[in-house]
């Protein structure tokens, strides 16, 4: 909103552009963007851009700083007539969705946006790598083991089971990206039950 509202104020141009077009312009243009690291930040790359995403790719692409280039490599061994897939990189369905206006019929990186109050927000996806709980509760103020510990981790079921209740059983009949709304609702449901099991 704050972007709208400054092209709007500073840029002549910009003066009539609706927020809804706004939206859609930003959403076209970010949906094609390359994260190209620290040194070139992120890019337009024509013709890279039209490449689908798939999880596990025909097609790597990388930033190559001394030859200053970018630069599309196959995984492995293609056939003529192949379809070339990239990765847009570790989402979940929500972020696709999102980002790109589409979702996976199945994930391995589904997540879900956790909110601890006077804490601050977590995303929990389906591993628990170490560290990942334990910082979890440190955040919550607990580092030690003890009664502490496990009425923390109460706490944290709690609010998981509250987050898991929030969750629309399905998005309306009707609704144009339905299925794309139930396999995100879905993905966040799998990873809630995960945690939840943990707790």
């Amino acid at each position: 909103l704050e972007e709208w509202a400054w092209l709007r104020d500073h840029v002549p141009a910009c003066s009539a552009l609706s927020y809804r077009s706004w939206c859609a312009d930003r959403a076209l243009v970010t949906s094609r963007l390359f994260d190209l690291g620290d040194e070139m930040g992120i890019a337009l790359v024509p013709f890279a851009d039209l490449f689908n995403h798939a999880q596990d790719p025909e097609v790597a692409w990388t930033w190559d700083a001394p030859e200053h280039a970018f630069v599309m490599r196959a995984t492995r061994d293609l056939a003529p007539g192949d379809e070339l897939h990239v990765s847009y990189g570790t989402k979940s369905n929500g972020r696709l969705l999102l980002h790109y206006g589409f979702t996976l019929d199945s994930t391995r990186d589904d997540e879900v946006l956790l909110e601890i109050p006077r804490v601050g927000e977590f995303v929990l996806n389906r591993s628990l790598e170490s560290g990942d709980a334990d910082a979890l509760l440190a955040s919550m103020g607990v580092f030690d083991e003890g009664p502490g510990v496990r009425k923390r981790w109460r706490r944290l079921g709690e609010l998981l089971r509250a987050r898991a209740r929030g969750l629309p059983a399905k998005a309306p009949s009707g609704h144009p990206a339905k299925s794309d709304v139930d396999r995100v609702v879905a993905g966040e449901r799998s990873v809630l039950s995960w945690w939840q099991a943990q707790a």
